[in-house]
């Protein structure tokens, strides 16, 4: 069993490695300011894009190298279709993110501004919840998370933790809240299912949300 793991692993690393040749420059920021928004990102099999919603120059792109299995975050700067450059992702999500964005979107939050929520996941369709912070023409990352399980064995309703935000009280705290239901199939074809909730609060010193005490993690 643990041999066939590693063959079907190792044919993976393979078969992407495979799928990604030739596409080295895809994401190379000379060649986007030379041809432009729209020549650059019709290379890809689809681009999804999300416009920051104060109308700066910038939008989130989700660009699919293989549908519904590969693709790359970009942030790019822009007037029109002339790009001026990109916005590089956080260091830690460059490094732990899944390699395909479920779902993306601009939320601006109370005290904290406008917020990059980004939904990855790896070919198993596990992944994470990041925030990702615009600010000074620079990302940061505010929070992320275990937030997505959608495969035959581990499950979460809808395929990942729904989102609640506690925002709308200036007198009480900033706080997200991620909750849902977790189904697992053990090894015997039995299901247990586990109900999650986390709560994350806004720490302004540090600027980042931390996991408030009596969180139920959901399991790696």
């Amino acid at each position: 069993m643990l041999l066939r793991s590693i063959s079907g692993f190792l044919m993976l690393l393979i078969w992407a490695s495979l799928t990604c040749f030739g596409q080295e420059n895809l994401l190379d920021e000379a060649r986007w300011k030379r041809e432009g928004l729209t020549r650059a990102t019709n290379s890809f099999v689809s681009v999804t894009r999300v416009p920051h919603p104060e109308g700066e120059k910038v939008s989130a792109l989700h660009c699919e190298r293989e549908s519904r299995w590969w693709g790359d975050l970009v942030v790019v700067k822009h007037d029109g279709d002339v790009v001026s450059g990109f916005v590089s992702p956080p260091a830690d999500y460059l490094e732990d993110a899944g390699h395909y964005v479920r779902d993306f979107y601009w939320r601006e939050i109370r005290e904290v501004g406008w917020v990059l929520h980004v939904f990855t996941s790896t070919h198993r369709r596990n992944g994470s919840l990041w925030l990702l912070e615009l600010k000074d023409g620079q990302m940061r990352s505010l929070m992320h998370t275990r937030a997505v399980a959608d495969n035959a064995e581990r499950w979460f309703d809808h395929g990942q933790l729904q989102i609640e935000y506690i925002d709308t009280d200036a007198s009480k705290p900033v706080i997200v809240r991620l909750h849902g239901t977790e189904h697992h199939i053990d090894e015997d074809g039995r299901q247990s299912d586990t109900k999650v909730e986390e709560r994350w609060l806004w720490d302004a010193a540090k600027r980042q949300f931390v996991p408030m005490a009596g969180s139920e993690v959901p399991s790696k």
